[in-house]
């Protein structure tokens, strides 16, 4: 409703307390948030699922949208989603901090 009113931060504000965190990240790149803006909009997004024990999500969304690689890799240690963790380190070829100072 509210988007289609042209609020587009209010519209985000209340799919982000709905939940709704896909929605509100997807119409906050669509309207072309600033990217500090939209990075921060992201990080408390990640922080509020890790909150609400939903680890996973937040993992998407440090890996997809923020590219901090260390902490998908951390939330999903936490719920032991080792195979998802794999994909990250081999796709992005990415050798996670704890393991690069012993490299």
């Amino acid at each position: 409703m509210w988007s289609q009113c042209g609020e587009i931060e209010k519209a985000i504000n209340a799919y982000q307390a709905c939940g709704h965190w896909k929605k509100a990240l997807y119409l906050a790149n669509s309207a072309n948030m600033p990217e500090p803006e939209f990075q921060q909009l992201a990080r408390e997004i990640a922080a509020s699922l890790k909150s609400n024990y939903s680890y996973n999500d937040a993992a998407f969304i440090y890996e997809q949208y923020l590219e901090d690689y260390d902490a998908a890799l951390d939330s999903l240690y936490t719920v032991g989603n080792f195979d998802e963790a794999l994909r990250i380190v081999c796709v992005c070829k990415f050798l996670p901090n704890a393991l690069d100072s012993q490299a």
